[in-house]
């Protein structure tokens, strides 16, 4: 596969001891591919993808383009970048527990926050590498 190939060409073999850590869209199916070729890799949610579904959430408290609705996802995406994703998580089911309908409409979302490899404060502490595939990086 593509991925494996360019991993490899970049120094990030099967064998490596480098941390391998993928960034995805949110896409389960592109994920389950990959683990296969990446069985020890961390996999991520890119953080745009996060940040706009805070958006989402939000406006079931504020209205659409208030000051109100930008300080409320400023404050959650403080949670993303101090990798506390979990503790979002547990804000989000207590915001959200009064409205079981809003609530499972974003559960999928929530569930990938809940584990520990959302560590974007440390991957940008660290100065990590991020592909975006062919030769661009940010």
């Amino acid at each position: 596969m593509w991925a494996r190939a360019e991993a490899t060409k970049r120094g990030f073999g099967p064998d490596t001891t480098k941390t391998v850590q993928i960034v995805l869209d949110g896409v389960e199916s592109l994920e389950n591919d990959l683990e296969a070729l990446f069985p020890k890799a961390i996999f991520t949610v890119d953080v745009w993808h996060v940040v706009e579904r805070l958006w989402s959430l939000g406006r079931h408290f504020h209205q659409e383009g208030s000051d109100a609705l930008a300080t409320w996802v400023d404050d959650f995406k403080a949670f993303l970048y101090a990798d506390q994703a979990k503790e979002l998580v547990e804000v989000f089911r207590g915001l959200f527990a009064a409205s079981a309908d809003a609530w499972s409409r974003h559960e999928g979302a929530s569930q990938r926050l809940d584990g520990d490899d959302w560590l974007y404060g440390q991957a940008t502490a660290d100065d990590a590498y991020m592909g975006l595939g062919g030769n661009r990086t940010w």
